[in-house]
Parts: structure tokens; C-alpha cells; sequence
């Protein structure tokens, strides 16, 4: 990132350095609140000794950057980076990147239309994740803004410890103060006149080198499931050997149809198994390290990675689409860009208790009624269901006593209530899972981390597997698309 130092405003730089954080890899989506005090003390001390060299700026959770063309700034929540701290000179690693969740600017209300009203930035919006080269963008601080009961802005005020409430942390506008804004902006233009700083042109901006060649991809890969089998007792038995990444699962175009929705998550996936791959020697907490990692993407994008053929196939059934658990709406997004009709659903309350913080503005809320609804709603008639790792629980679910009953309850939703006749199910199928080795703890569930044994026995049941298609996979997950057409005369 560029220095701070040339903003001139001290009071702005104060305030700045006073927020400072620090910007980890990997960032988790949902941080541990509430650490020890002793913990704190020590992240504070660590932030003040800092050296001079990284600005505070630097330090902070959003950042902003310049699209070409635009006048103004644009602001994201930045939630994962290859490096260990953004940009600087001293920093200069030229193919370093990251991932942001970009905020829309939010029009100003009628009755504070004034040069001193701070910017408003929101979650809402189209699909926000973008990938920029971290040596464009700038730390910022925002401030989180909740709304009253009159639907008025207000910016929150932290407790006596510092920490916010739990209205605060899931906040999704955020104010930033129109002099910094202002400063911010001054300073990028500068940069740009003096070549130490560029604008970000598209989404492949980032890509200062070519994608990673795909050979490089197929050993990372292959190097984490052997680094999995060797330091956390995985067993591979069960996997076929066609179903590891090759090379043909890596191919995409360099834009769907629409020329828009371009997929990310899969340059990613390349990248991120192409980095650095693992081996034999290195120990489990750099494995753990790579988890992080992935679990990210996963989060923040998509559980299974999306491929062209898998796009491909869901596209050629010509046939309109209704997804239940979207999460995110990543396959739904990239679907709709490629011209699909698709309707995509989660649940309110599906993430910690809430509506998915990240979810692309597609997505409604909804569940289990929706996909009953493909036989009365005049909207869902006809409709194929997809579901994509619908009853995901974690590694650690030796059966389903814990996965809930989502996946087949919609499944039957669907067969009985919806006289549904297709099903787009995206994620794995038992036997051919990993499992874990005798005398390794927390074994992995029998038939896969993504779908209830009991979803997978009546998706068998009532439907005709139609096609399978592999997909990418982080290690130790063996996701497939399958198409299933529906028996004749089965009710769930």
C-alpha cells in the first residue's frame, strides 16, 4: 500500500493510527470475540511496536482503491491476503493479492446533503467479492453504523472494554468520514501521477503473472492429500483415481457468457494449491495453516468449487432452477450470468443464527417451503432443485446425529409436496469420501461432510443418477455435480 504519511491532516493520522489492527492470512469469518485481557495487552503492545515502515493505515480490515474510470473511491472488507501484511515498499512482493468484499456507496439522505456528512457504505448489493493486487489498495477506517428503531443512522459506541455488542459485529453499513475520504482520494491520485500506484482495471487486475500452469496445480493438489494422508490420518482408500484434480477440470473460459460473472473461486483454487506446495516434511500446523486458507474461500464464496464443465451441464438442461441453501449465491450468480433462470434461497437464521452475512443480493430468504411450492407456485413450476453441500457440519461428524435433517427434508419437500423431477445435488457421495485411519480420532463421516446419510439414501431412492461430473476439490473433500431425474411413481 502507499505511505499514509502524506496525508497532512494530524488529526486524521491520529485517528487512523489509533485503529490500527493487524492483517493476518487467512482471515476467519467470524473472529473469536471476548480474548483474555492479557491477550489484548499483548496485540496492543505488539501493534505499537510496529515499525515505522507500516503505516497504520495498512493495518486496518477495509481498504479502498481506485476502478478505472471512477472519480470516486471504492471500499471493501478485506478477508483474506497471500502476504502477511498489505503493500509498502518494504513489502514488495509484485504477484501478491487479495480478496475483498466490496461495499456499496449509499445515497445520502435528503436532510443531510451537506460536505460534512460522512460516506455511507453497505453490504447490500450485487456480489461483492473482488480480487485486487494488494499494492492497490489502502487501509481506512470505517466506523459501523446500526439502525434504530426510526430506521435513522447512528454510529455505534463500544463498551467500556472496547468491544462492541452483537448488533455491532454483524453490521453491515459502515461510515467513513468525508474528509478521509477526501485525503484518501487526493493521495491515490498523486500516487497514480507518480507511478507508485495504479487503478484497478477488472477482476483479473491481480494476475501480474500468468495462472500457475496447470501441471503446477495438479502436484500442489496432490501433494496436499499426500502431506493430509501422511500427518492427519487420512485414509484415501475410497477415493477412485479419476476422481483427483486434472487437468481437464481446471479449464475456463475468461469470462462466461454474460462476460460479467466471471469465476473467480476456481482462479483461486489454482493459485492457492500452486503456492508453495506441501511435503513430506513439513509439519501438521502448516497443513492446518493451509486449511485456513481454503476455509476462507469456502466461506466467503462457495463450499465446491465450480468448473466449466459443471456450469456447463447445469446450462445445457435448458430447464429453470430453484436452489435451496444458496449460502452465498456464488453458483447461482455465475449460473444467472451465463444466462440460467435461476431463483436462489437461504434461510435467515442460517449463518450463527443470522441471515448470511455475505450473500449476493440474488439470494431471498427461504428454506424447506420453497421447494414444496414447485407444484402450486406459479413462479417454482417446473423448476430443477439444487442443492449444494446442503448439510455441512464439519469434518468431525462420525454420523448424522448432528447434521439436522435440511437437506432431506427439502429433498422431500420436493419429491412429495412439489412433484418435483429433477435434482442438481452439488457435493459428495458415500462410499468414495475420505475417511480416516485406525487409531485417528474424530473419523470422517461415512458418506461425505456435505449430505446427510439419510438425504443420500432417498436421493437414490427416487431418482436416476443422469450425470456426474468431478469437480475441483480442496483436500479432503471429494465434491461431484450429479444430475438426477426422478423414478416413476415414488413419493418420499
Amino acid at each position: 500500500m502507499p505511505k499514509r504519511d502524506r496525508i497532512d491532516n494530524e488529526t486524521i493520522e491520529e485517528e487512523v493510527h489509533q485503529q490500527q489492527l493487524p492483517l493476518k492470512r487467512g482471515r476467519e469469518e467470524d473472529e473469536e470475540e471476548g480474548d483474555d485481557e492479557e491477550e489484548i495487552d499483548e496485540e496492543e503492545e505488539e501493534a505499537s511496536d510496529c515499525e515505522d515502515n507500516i503505516s497504520a493505515a495498512e493495518q486496518l480490515n477495509f481498504v479502498a482503491w481506485l476502478e478505472d474510470k471512477a472519480t470516486a473511491l471504492s471500499v471493501g472488507e478485506l478477508h483474506f491476503s497471500s502476504t502477511e501484511f498489505t503493500g509498502g515498499e518494504d513489502n514488495a512482493d509484485p504477484n501478491s493479492y487479495c480478496v475483498v468484499m466490496e461495499l456499496k456507496l449509499l445515497p445520502p439522505k435528503e436532510d443531510t446533503e451537506d460536505e460534512e456528512s460522512p460516506l455511507i457504505f453497505s453490504y447490500d448489493g450485487a456480489f461483492p467479492f473482488k480480487v485486487l493486487p494488494m499494492s492497490s489498495c489502502v487501509g481506512i477506517p470505517l466506523e459501523p453504523v446500526i439502525l434504530d428503531a426510526d430506521d435513522s443512522r447512528k454510529e455505534s459506541q463500544a463498551d467500556d472494554d472496547g468491544e462492541h455488542d452483537e448488533e455491532t459485529t454483524i453490521c453491515k453499513e459502515f461510515s467513513l468520514r468525508a474528509e478521509i475520504h477526501q485525503a484518501l482520494l487526493e493521495d491515490l491520485l498523486q500516487n497514480i501521477s507518480q507511478k507508485t500506484y495504479a487503478r484497478v482495471a477488472n477482476l483479473q487486475a491481480w494476475k501480474n503473472e500468468p495462472l500457475p500452469l496447470d501441471s503446477r496445480v495438479v502436484d500442489g493438489v496432490n501433494a496436499w492429500w499426500k502431506a493430509g494422508e501422511a500427518k492427519t490420518g487420512w485414509d484415501l482408500s475410497k477415493i477412485p483415481k479419476e476422481d483427483y484434480t486434472n487437468i481437464e477440470m481446471l479449464h475456463q473460459k475468461e469470462s462466461n457468457s454474460s462476460g460479467n460473472n466471471y469465476n473467480v473461486l476456481l482462479d483461486l483454487y489454482r493459485h492457492l494449491c500452486a503456492y508453495q506446495p506441501l511435503t513430506a516434511s513439513d509439519d501438521r500446523d502448516v497443513i492446518e495453516d493451509r486449511f485456513e486458507w481454503r476455509t476462507c474461500l469456502c466461506t466467503y464464496l462457495a463450499w465446491a468449487v465450480p468448473n466449466e464443465a459443471a456450469l456447463r451441464a447445469i446450462y445445457d438442461l435448458q430447464q429453470p432452477i430453484l436452489e435451496i441453501g444458496a449460502g452465498t449465491g456464488y453458483w447461482a450468480w455465475l449460473l444467472e450470468g451465463m444466462g440460467v433462470n435461476i431463483v436462489a434461497y437461504d434461510a435467515s437464521d442460517s449463518h450463527n443464527g443470522h441471515k448470511h452475512r455475505f450473500r449476493h443480493s440474488m439470494v431471498r430468504d427461504g428454506g424447506v417451503e420453497q421447494a414444496a411450492a414447485t407444484a402450486s407456485s406459479k413462479e417454482h413450476e417446473s423448476r430443477a432443485l439444487m442443492l449444494c453441500w446442503p448439510d455441512i457440519v464439519g469434518d468431525s461428524a462420525s454420523d448424522d446425529a448432528d447434521r439436522g435433517t435440511f437437506g432431506v427434508d427439502t429433498l422431500n419437500a420436493y419429491c412429495n409436496e412439489g412433484e418435483g423431477t429433477m435434482v442438481i445435488y452439488i457435493g459428495e457421495l458415500g462410499p468414495d469420501v475420505v475417511r480416516a485411519q485406525k487409531g485417528w480420532g474424530d473419523p470422517f463421516p461415512p458418506g461425505g461432510s456435505s449430505a446427510s446419510a439419510a438425504f443420500q439414501t432417498s436421493l437414490s431412492k427416487h431418482f436416476d443418477l443422469q450425470k456426474r461430473i468431478q469437480l475441483p476439490n480442496w483436500p479432503p473433500y471429494n465434491s461431484h455435480l450429479t444430475i438426477w431425474k426422478r423414478k416413476a411413481a415414488t413419493k418420499a
